[in-house]
């Protein structure tokens, strides 16, 4: 059994496919270095007639963007897998926190560590797992909630129950004193009245143990967010066709899926 997600490999696939558009050089360099087979980027990327890697798209260049702007201390990338970005896009001085896991973190570290990145370090967390003891180790592990924090949560949300998702939210929210909190999550209600093609999407992920089970609903991340009325804190809410349009000019991709959501919080 593989210690890694196959979809781990399938979204790293896509952002190499899509590489002449989000211009990211790390990806490739990635891939030379997997004994890799294409089968699940296939059928997925089928399937969907292409709309799977255009969605990994669509997040590449949104998280892109939100990285190479933030000016801060330190990056927080919640099941992290192989994402890269933050890697090549954040200023070299910007610790970096990979949080993964267990059964995909020593996986991803053994490539990672290869990139060249010294002030990079590898947390193992399940984050079903009760979020108070992630912060315990996200400190133990040098992290400052005093200083400037963005935290990225990229395509990991759909995986976990929506009562631990809504428990990580609110510890993180808690915790840090300045922070920028971005992440997509699949809609409440999303894919139930989908296409032939989207359906054998999800009963293949079903298939390989990767269900989708973490579908959210705004209002209640929005109920956290305003419960914390001692702080200056916002949030937002972007459809996805949104943010398509907005980085790659039309929209193929349907609304109502999938949402981006931008919290953040100031002393």
């Amino acid at each position: 059994m593989n210690n890694y997600s196959e979809t781990m490999i399938a979204v790293l696939l896509a952002r190499v496919k899509n590489s002449n558009i989000s211009k990211e050089k790390y990806p490739d360099k990635l891939i030379d270095k997997l004994n890799h087979t294409h089968k699940h980027f296939e059928f997925l990327e089928h399937k969907s007639k292409g709309m799977f890697s255009r969605s990994i798209l669509v997040r590449s260049l949104y998280f892109i963007d939100s990285i190479v702007k933030f000016t801060g201390e330190q990056i927080i990338v919640l099941g992290s897998g192989l994402d890269t970005k933050a890697i090549e896009y954040a200023d070299k001085d910007v610790d970096i926190y990979y949080v993964d896991h267990p059964k995909s973190i020593e996986f991803s570290r053994g490539l990672l560590k290869k990139m060249n990145r010294s002030n990079l370090k590898f947390i193992s967390f399940d984050l079903q797992d009760d979020a108070t003891y992630l912060l315990q180790i996200l400190n133990e592990a040098g992290i400052d909630k005093f200083k400037d924090t963005l935290v990225i949560w990229e395509g990991s949300s759909y995986y976990i129950n929506p009562k631990s998702s809504l428990y990580l939210i609110s510890s993180l929210i808690n915790y840090f004193k300045k922070f920028k909190f971005y992440f997509d999550i699949l809609c409440s209600g999303a894919y139930q009245n989908s296409s032939k093609g989207a359906n054998e999407n999800i009963k293949y992920l079903r298939n390989i143990n990767e269900k989708w089970v973490g579908h959210l609903n705004y209002k209640d991340i929005e109920d956290i967010v305003y419960s914390n009325k001692e702080y200056k804190i916002s949030s937002k809410e972007f459809d996805r066709s949104h943010i398509e349009l907005k980085y790659l000019n039309e929209n193929y991709l349907f609304s109502n899926q999938m949402s981006f959501i931008e919290i953040e919080k100031e002393f």
